[in-house]
């Protein structure tokens, strides 16, 4: 839906934004009468974007589009209210042309856009969408809009090659969109709602991050996966219990059989389940099987925990013996991202609060989280 009361919602205010997207246009209107061809089309444009919009999402998301039909004052710099729709909006999609390109207000809507994009979003990607209204092939477009080598975004056209005007020219649609427009409306109007979904999602997963690095801050957390080998299982009991009197939920309830990592469903299983997990804790007897673990379990398993599940999950050894801590072996630990904890010489079992408040920045930095201020 375009604006139209301030009180509608839109698609992704749960996340603070007030429109799903900020529709930006020229009016074209060189004799300032308030009211011109280019306004008419890209107002019947957001029209049947919107309605198009309303069909693929609930709720419904909500477009901001300027009808003002005195024109906007084209200073140099936005108002405040505008400025502020402006950044408010999760997405940008603007209708190009040679009026667009020539006009300071709309190339100001676009910086002001850009320069809200978070700087983890590395550009525009995803984030502006463009209509082609008209040929602009010869013309310099703003540089948040090319790549490094100076390459035009792609966008949807809505005019043939070398016309300067687009399709349904100073036709009145009546909700009937002419036909050769209907394929890129749909296809534009898809990879909107794709980016909304996208957003969405993003957004869920770093607040669900964030929320996670606070647990270990906290060194407070929900649940941890205890590994050890069935053959060892004294070694996993102590510990389990240890975990269990701090209340923390450990995870799976029994150590792995030895040939968990040979079979690839059984392999596939327990790296789901650990990827529900907020840390590993991985423990063992006997030194030359805890060095095939660390490879296997503690680089390899973690690496694909990481890339099938986008989860991190920062493990440590926990050494019952003191007898494991061979400088070789701490150096392949160290490698492959995993701490060592000497249970004898700290204040085991409380010492693993400490460590998962250690553990915090790590985290942070493998998600890409900004620090809190």
């Amino acid at each position: 839906m375009s604006e139209a009361h301030d009180a509608e919602p839109c698609y992704l205010q749960k996340h603070g934004f007030e429109y799903d997207m900020f529709f930006s246009y020229s009016h074209g209107d060189p004799r300032g009468k308030g009211d011109s061809p280019l306004k008419r089309w890209s107002k019947q444009l957001n029209e049947a974007l919107s309605e198009t919009l309303d069909a693929l999402l609930s709720p419904p998301p909500r477009i901001f589009f300027d009808e003002s039909s005195d024109g906007l004052n084209k200073t140099a710099h936005l108002g405040p209210e505008l400025e502020h729709k402006v950044r408010a909006s999760a997405l940008f999609h603007l209708v190009m042309s040679p009026h667009y390109l020539n006009s300071d207000w709309c190339k100001r809507e676009l910086a002001t856009f850009v320069e809200a994009l978070p700087e983890q979003a590395k550009g525009i990607g995803g984030r502006v969408f463009i209509s082609k209204a008209m040929e602009t092939d010869d013309l310099a477009w703003p540089a948040s809009l090319c790549d490094g080598e100076g390459n035009k975004t792609v966008g949807w056209e809505f005019h043939e090659r070398g016309s300067p005007l687009p399709h349904g020219w100073l036709q009145n649609w009546g909700g009937d969109v002419p036909a050769v427009i209907a394929p890129s409306l749909m296809e534009l109007a898809n990879q909107i709602a794709r980016a909304l979904r996208a957003l969405d999602a993003s957004i869920e997963e770093k607040a669900r991050k964030t929320e996670l690095v606070g647990w270990l801050e906290s060194g407070d957390i929900e649940k941890v996966y205890l590994y050890g080998r069935c053959d060892e299982v004294s070694e996993w009991e102590a510990t389990w219990k240890e975990m269990d009197d701090l209340g923390i939920v450990v995870t799976p309830s029994e150590p792995e059989p030895l040939d968990a990592d040979d079979d690839s469903a059984k392999r596939l299983e327990y790296a789901r389940l650990a990827s529900r997990c907020d840390a590993m804790i991985m423990v063992g007897g006997d030194g030359v099987k805890l060095d095939f673990d660390l490879d296997v379990i503690g680089r390899e398993r973690r690496n694909f925990i990481a890339s099938k599940y986008k989860k991190y999950l920062p493990c440590a050894v926990v050494d019952r013996t003191g007898m494991l801590n061979r400088p070789a072996r701490l150096s392949n630990a160290r490698r492959f991202d995993i701490d060592w904890i000497d249970a004898g010489s700290c204040d085991w079992p409380d010492y693993v609060r400490t460590w998962l408040r250690s553990s915090a920045d790590k985290v942070r930095e493998r998600y890409g989280l900004e620090r809190p201020a």
